[in-house]
């Protein structure tokens, strides 16, 4: 049972809004596990939670990327992380957003802005160890600019400069 208080993890709570709960053992109801709220996260009004999902899970391949110089790089390891992918379609131009939450905590630790194409959100994601990727379409209306799939790659590393451990 103790391994249940670490259980957290977020729902959705109408069209703007995310509730954390955490998973709480309660013999007082017949022995049965209870998820109380542990915080809230708001979106902008004209903001709408399109899904969630949590990061792939497997085996971690190494805690850390060494440099050439034999510095090392320390990934920032959280298993708590989840993505959360919405749309904004009464803003113009109409954009869509990409969120890296922690589910203990309720903390933004990744936020970006994208366009929609033609008004439509259609953002892929994927989030595995400490590395966020995600595309999506985007065209641009100027003479002579181009239009494609762009992809970003995030990665996410502990402490503010190189061999800095914060945690473990």
């Amino acid at each position: 049972m103790k391994s249940l208080s670490s259980l957290h993890f977020p729902l959705r709570a109408g069209l703007h809004r995310i509730l954390g709960h955490q998973a709480v053992f309660v013999p007082e109801l017949g022995n049965k596990v209870v998820g109380y709220p542990t915080w809230s996260l708001s979106l902008a009004q004209d903001e709408k939670v399109q899904t969630i999902f949590p990061a792939s899970k497997g085996s971690v391949a190494s805690v850390g990327k060494a440099l050439g110089n034999h510095t090392t790089l320390y990934k920032y390891l959280n298993p708590r992380l989840f993505v959360i992918l919405t749309e904004a379609p009464l803003v113009s131009p109409t954009t869509c957003g990409v969120y890296l939450v922690d589910s203990t905590k309720g903390s933004v630790v990744y936020r970006a802005s994208v366009p929609a194409t033609s008004g439509i959100c259609d953002v892929k994601a994927s989030l595995t160890e400490n590395w966020l990727v995600y595309h999506y379409y985007e065209e641009f209306a100027g003479v002579g600019q181009a239009k494609g799939y762009r992809m970003v790659s995030v990665e996410l590393y502990e402490g503010s400069q190189v061999d800095d451990k914060t945690s473990r």
